[in-house]
């Protein structure tokens, strides 16, 4: 160390104490606490040469205490050099006359942020916000507040404004910032007019309205063109409603529909006498046109003309049988043989005559419905009833004909 004693005040005075050495090249650049900044030239280390000094504190003649030159600076690219001193503040010399080395400035490192998705996320989602460039350290914040991470990439599920501080040996540098928001889901709900119809029938659904996009599912599956905020249903099966808002989407629960098959009734005819398919309501029809109070399952046709029954069943679905053609010719039928019926009106209980051949006699009510029945009546009294007051429709009928004769009972 004698080397680099300063020899400032010699020979009255060579105790100075070098300190803090920093070396650029072959040149070495050390404080003084009372002589300033020397600098030597180390390019041949058995020959050290002094070229240059600054005494940053040349009133300072004595060599006591640590007044003086604290520390220096020779980095810097321009050339310049920095130096510390106690009493007269900060020095910034050249070096004139003397090569100094090239300096290998470190770079702030800097990093680009690469996402796994939009910024902008769906509530319930994350996002994965990874550093593109390899540090020694990584530090995240939200707004400017430390969060703890420290790999070279987060998971965030909130809301905010997230960069990353990287840390290489020399410097720390900053990323861009990301804003994260989140967007709200959209409802995803909807009413259903009924839960059940019939086959041919529609029910009509309805989305919470207001969203973007709309789409519409069977059993899982997406139905072709059900894109608005309503659909009407036609067949049986879970229904949902996919809603879709800022690219934000919910899928509804299911709501399970019914459509009841409609089985087309029949009508079998026995003479005159019209049966229809099982059902729960019937309603005849002759011509087109609904005949009063023929409500049962059968009907005596009376007029000639085209008959029809709509039919009821247990899941209250209607159809309507087709067309039956009635004739009745009246002087065909029944020139002979001829019964005749009398007392009409007659009272519930009293016996009628009948005057004619044998035959089977019959006693529908107004809805059709079978009453008394008795087959080989030859001619004499019949009692009717006892019977509700109301019409009736009495039937006889042999091998050569047939007379339905409508009575009343009072």
């Amino acid at each position: 160390t004698d080397i680099f004693r300063s020899v400032l005040l010699a020979p009255a005075d060579s105790s100075s104490i070098p300190h803090n050495p920093l070396i650029r090249g072959d040149l070495v650049f050390i404080s003084y606490y009372h002589d300033g900044v020397e600098v030597f030239d180390l390019s041949d280390p058995d020959s050290v040469v002094k070229v240059a000094y600054y005494d940053t504190e040349p009133n300072n003649t004595m060599y006591n205490g640590f007044t003086g030159c604290w520390g220096v600076y020779p980095f810097l690219p321009s050339g310049h050099i920095i130096a510390s001193d106690m009493n007269n503040g900060l020095f910034i010399l050249s070096v004139d006359g003397i090569e100094l080395a090239d300096v290998d400035v470190p770079l702030t490192p800097s990093s680009a942020l690469t996402l796994s998705g939009s910024p902008d996320l769906c509530e319930g989602d994350s996002l994965q916000i990874q550093a593109s460039e390899a540090a020694d350290a990584y530090a995240w914040y939200d707004n400017g507040v430390l969060l703890g991470q420290e790999g070279s990439s987060i998971t965030v599920s909130a809301a905010g404004q997230y960069h990353v501080q990287i840390s290489d040996q020399y410097c720390p540098g900053y990323s861009d910032t990301v804003l994260v928001t989140i967007l709200p889901i959209p409802e995803a709900q909807f009413t259903a007019a009924s839960a059940e119809a019939c086959s041919g029938e529609t029910i009509l659904l309805m989305a919470v309205p207001g969203a973007d996009s709309y789409q519409w599912y069977l059993d899982d599956e997406p139905i072709p063109g059900a894109d608005q905020p309503t659909f009407e249903a036609n067949a049986s099966g879970d229904y949902q409603v996919e809603v879709s808002m800022m690219g934000c989407s919910s899928l509804s629960e299911a709501a399970g529909l019914t459509f009841f098959p409609v089985v087309v009734p029949t009508i079998d005819q026995v003479d005159l006498l019209l049966i229809a398919s099982n059902g729960l309501f019937y309603q005849w029809y002759l011509d087109g046109e609904p005949i009063p109070g023929a409500e049962g399952n059968s009907w005596n046709a009376t007029e000639s003309g085209f008959y029809q029954v709509a039919v009821t069943d247990a899941n209250g679905c209607t159809a309507l049988s087709e067309m039956i053609e009635v004739v009745i010719n009246g002087v065909e039928e029944f020139a002979a043989p001829v019964w005749q019926v009398f007392p009409n009106p007659a009272k519930s209980g009293e016996a009628i005559r009948l005057s004619g051949p044998a035959a089977t006699v019959a006693v529908f009510s107004a809805d059709g419905r079978l009453l008394q029945e008795e087959n080989g009546w030859e001619q004499g009294e019949w009692r009717i009833g006892p019977l509700p007051a109301g019409w009736y429709t009495l039937r006889l009928q042999n091998e050569q004909a047939v007379e339905v004769v409508r009575i009343v009972v009072q």
